[in-house]
């Protein structure tokens, strides 16, 4: 087996370019994970970067952590590699980030292919890429799909087909992938339970909000 050449880089030499990442935003509980590891003697594997345009192809998370934790001079280590083009990087960027790490969310693979067609990439390559096979994709885009082409979360699904305000489409942002009827029975439990804790100000402030939010609904 032939061992992999890494090196240390200064974090502020690297570029996290945002048009060719594959998920639709970072993920900040996975890097305070990834800094809870670290300080507990964890060896975190090194990040993946082009040798010629300086972009992390993969270890986003790693790279904010590092700086966030040491600042922007802080060294990381990293594995230099070649890509050919664009759409040769996005396609590296898309399989390393669904080998390992956080899972691609539904948002992340509708931005995928969003990315992926403005580089000529066919949607076999892609799936590929992520792993997944290209009916199931299809029937993901299908079923849960806003009007517009939004991939919607799971509890919001009903919305297939509708067209979404932007606070809507803020709220698809934000939401669980869980039920609605799921989220909102574990907020029952804590209230019939004597679960909520009185002294905590921003609980406190959240259940104001959410009473007033189901006076104006009903």
């Amino acid at each position: 087996m032939v061992a992999v050449k890494t090196k240390n880089v200064k974090c502020a030499e690297l570029i996290w370019d945002q048009s060719v990442y594959p998920r639709h935003r970072v993920d900040e509980t996975h890097i305070k994970r990834i800094d809870d590891a670290e300080q507990v003697g964890q060896r975190l594997p090194p990040i993946i970067v082009c040798r010629k345009t300086r972009r992390i192809a993969d270890g986003v998370h790693r790279w904010k952590q590092k700086i966030r934790r040491y600042g922007k001079e802080a060294e990381i280590e990293a594995i230099e590699q070649d890509y050919q083009d664009d759409a040769e990087f996005f396609l590296a960027a898309i399989a390393l980030n669904a080998g390992h790490g956080v899972p691609l969310a539904p948002l992340d693979r509708q931005r995928i292919l969003r990315v992926g067609e403005g580089l000529k990439l066919t949607r076999e390559a892609l799936c590929g890429a992520m792993a997944i096979s290209v009916k199931r994709i299809e029937a993901t885009s299908i079923n849960r799909q806003a009007a517009g082409g939004t991939i919607l979360k799971r509890s919001i699904e009903h919305m297939a087909g509708k067209p979404l305000s932007a606070r809507q489409q803020a709220a698809n942002d934000k939401l669980t992938g869980q039920r609605q009827d799921f989220i909102i029975n574990q907020v029952i439990e804590l209230l019939e339970a004597e679960l909520i804790n009185r002294d905590d100000p921003q609980t406190m402030a959240a259940l104001d909000r959410l009473k007033r939010a189901i006076e104006e609904f009903v």
